[in-house]
């Protein structure tokens, strides 16, 4: 099991701000699940 939980995110594919946000977790490396 991972030591860091996963984040939930909600968010629309149209979203430039949910599209920078999905963007920097992918850069951090951050466990998530797109809503």
């Amino acid at each position: 099991m991972s030591d860091q939980p996963t984040v939930n995110v909600y968010g629309a594919d149209w979203c430039g701000d949910c599209k920078r946000a999905k963007a920097a977790l992918i850069q951090y490396g951050v466990a998530f699940v797109w809503h």
